[in-house]
């Protein structure tokens, strides 16, 4: 009788641990790194330039990083320097802290450069004129938008490019036409509701 109550309180919890097993989610999977459609085709002012290239790979970093709150992607420590991710990543927790939902940008932040200073040390600034009002709730291009003048500055090491930090540049970029690209496929709402979730950006280990 002893034996036949062991057997079966073993397949009792058999099926419990079966039970669990079916309802535990599988893990989430990593999202794709997405592309990028430009309206009416890729940007073409100084498209050889190593310097713009960067700047513009900075920038959709930028925004997927933001779209996802999470400052710990490839894609932007590879483009980005440690005080400028700092910077974004403290700018989601002040989102966050203040129960404000994170707004969607649509796709890399709409760009076009003026000015590129190289002198060949592996340093160089690109300036120009940056799309400002470009996040939504939607995470569509908005109708319109402003854009102000700004300079970034960038460094060159073990055969990568780098934005390192930013300033704000003296142009009148009122009449400046800004290429638009849009995230493919688009963005979704992140969830994050805590800044415990935010994934927050980490000392630079270069």
């Amino acid at each position: 009788m002893a034996s036949g109550s062991r057997l079966g309180g073993v397949a009792l919890l058999a099926a419990l641990l079966m039970s669990l097993t079916a309802c535990t989610p599988p893990p989430q999977q990593p999202q794709p790194y997405p592309d990028v459609r430009w309206d009416g085709g890729a940007p073409t002012e100084f498209a050889d330039s190593e310097w713009v290239m960067a700047v513009r790979a900075s920038l959709e970093a930028q925004a997927v990083a933001r779209n996802r709150n999470d400052f710990t992607i490839e894609q932007l420590v590879d483009t980005t320097g440690p005080d400028l991710r700092d910077r974004l990543s403290a700018s989601a927790v002040r989102t966050v802290s203040a129960g404000e939902v994170t707004r969607l940008l649509p796709g890399p932040w709409p760009f076009t450069p003026v000015v590129v200073d190289a002198d060949g040390s592996g340093k160089a600034e690109v300036t120009g004129c940056l799309a400002t009002k470009w996040a939504n709730d939607a995470g569509t291009p908005p109708p319109s938008f402003g854009a102000v003048g700004i300079t970034y500055r960038l460094e060159q090491a073990s055969g990568s490019i780098r934005v390192m930090s930013t300033a704000g540049a003296d142009l009148d970029c009122s009449q400046t036409e800004l290429p638009v690209g849009v995230f493919d496929p688009a963005p979704t709402p992140s969830g994050v509701t805590s800044i415990d979730d935010i994934v927050r950006a980490e000392p630079d280990a270069r």
